[in-house]
């Protein structure tokens, strides 16, 4: 059990333990209230990324990819290895729409349930509340830019290949 993975000597586990303790000292630096508040943000930008990936994927692949199982008889584990190559163009997509749907449902709620006055009552700016929702923007904007220069073109290009290379 020297080389495993699990060992306490590897070098991997002792990067991540010191990466993840890291994190959790960085992340009691962040305010309550944003901190509440992008709890309140990353359910429904999860939701939001799996719907409207699905969406876009059942319009933009799945036709093409059926149209070509029962046209050229393309065999369905290459057809779901195609699929999932494609997936990341279309995560990218959903990902400012995601952003946009998270907010709006995230601050619909608060102001729902009165949360959004109660803040404003204690003194807090309508520009302090929607802080940490500019910060998940940036967050999302960065994360698009890096799928979109790096995984996206590799993953198209992969998939390209294998359809090319399995319909001959």
């Amino acid at each position: 059990m020297t080389n495993s993975i699990f060992n306490p000597k590897n070098k991997m586990i002792k990067v991540l333990s010191k990466l993840f303790e890291f994190f959790r000292i960085k992340i009691n630096y962040i305010p309550l209230l944003d901190r509440w508040i992008l709890s309140q943000l990353i359910p429904p930008l999860i939701f939001s990324i799996s719907a409207f990936t699905v969406v876009s994927v059942s319009v933009g692949v799945m036709f093409d990819l059926v149209r070509k199982i029962v046209e050229f008889d393309l065999p369905l584990n290459i057809a779901l290895n195609v699929l999932i190559l494609r997936l990341p163009s279309f995560v990218v997509l959903s990902f400012p729409m995601a952003t946009l749907l998270a907010s709006l449902l995230t601050y619909s709620k608060l102001s729902s349930n009165s949360e959004l006055k109660a803040l404003r009552a204690v003194g807090i700016s309508i520009y302090r509340i929607i802080l940490p929702s500019l910060f998940l923007a940036l967050v999302m904007t960065g994360l698009t830019f890096v799928f979109n220069n790096n995984i996206v073109p590799f993953s198209n290009s992969k998939a390209d290949y294998v359809l090319r290379s399995s319909l001959g």
